[in-house]
């Protein structure tokens, strides 16, 4: 049996772990949102790809339910469905920046065409980009050990022995 410090100690590795994942998951729930309410939006213009952002918005919920789990696996690093839907949201947003200045982006952006935002949609998709390439590469340096995050966590089991 365990003593009240043991488990005091494990409970804090625990969530020290899942904590290096924190930036991630608010990245991932801002785009859920973003995708959700792009999708709304296209269905009021019953856009060609409405579809779209649901179906991102549903990877963003695996993704992040992936994430969740981390909670109580604490020694896997490894979050191949989180990584790939950002990679699948960054090439996403790749691909709709440069169709949104093409008569192929009110398919994707009704709403542009109607209120000549293309430049505000260009700077979300940008901004959405480097957010997604600034997530795969916490994830990567998390998989590796190297986050910052890590030493602290070396250091409070090292001082806590």
């Amino acid at each position: 049996m365990k003593n009240n410090e043991a488990i005091k100690k494990e409970e804090t590795l625990k969530y020290m772990n899942f904590n290096r994942y924190l930036i991630v998951r608010y990245f991932i729930a801002g785009y859920i949102f973003m995708n959700f309410f792009w999708g709304i939006v296209n269905f009021s213009y019953s856009g060609l790809l409405a579809l779209l952002p649901f179906v991102l918005m549903i990877w963003g919920i695996v993704a992040s339910v992936e994430l969740s789990s981390k909670l109580s696996h604490k020694e896997n690093n490894r979050v191949p469905i989180t990584l790939l839907y950002f990679y699948l949201q960054a090439l996403t947003n790749v691909v709709l920046a440069i169709i949104s200045f093409t008569g192929i982006g009110k398919l994707a952006f009704p709403f542009i065409y109607a209120n000549n935002a293309k430049s505000i949609i260009l700077a979300i998709l940008l901004l959405g980009l480097i957010l997604a390439l600034k997530s795969i590469s916490n994830l990567y340096r998390i998989q590796e050990n190297s986050d910052r995050y890590y030493s602290v966590i070396q250091k409070f089991k090292e001082t806590s022995k």
